[in-house]
């Protein structure tokens, strides 16, 4: 039971997380979460976030003690429970060639009539994120 208390910390606090195309700019992408990719992905063009591995900058290396089925069993329920309406995201996990195993999240674009995908807790207005840049 402690492991999904932690998961949840992991994908809500985005420890680990990799988001292959950029959200906002630097700067601002360390404050967003998980989810809120997954809206300004949902948002706009789709994207792909990985958990369980650091920064690019660093070079890419996984995250201790990754408990990858956990992490992939919170994101699927966060993303249906918590982003509405529910987004075009497909949550897998993957095996690195080292060995390591990491949480990849597919989102792909939403249907136009339905957007925006928002964060249900914040509302359409606080909750929904659009990319910017690549």
């Amino acid at each position: 039971m402690e492991y999904i208390a932690i998961a949840a910390k992991l994908v809500v606090g985005m420890v680990g997380i990799l988001v292959f195309l950029r959200v906002a700019g630097k700067a601002q992408m360390a404050q967003l979460t998980p989810l809120d990719t997954v809206s300004a992905f949902a948002n706009g063009e789709g994207g792909t976030i990985l958990l369980g591995v650091s920064d690019p900058a660093s070079g890419l290396t996984s995250v201790p003690q990754f408990d990858a089925q956990a992490i992939h069993d919170a994101a699927v329920d966060s993303i249906r429970d918590k982003v509405e309406p529910r987004p075009p995201a497909d949550v897998s996990i993957e095996t690195l060639p080292q060995g390591h195993q990491v949480v990849r999240i597919d989102v792909e674009p939403g249907d136009p009539v339905q957007k925006p995908y928002y964060i249900e807790a914040r509302g359409m207005y606080n909750g929904a994120y659009r990319r910017i840049g690549e």
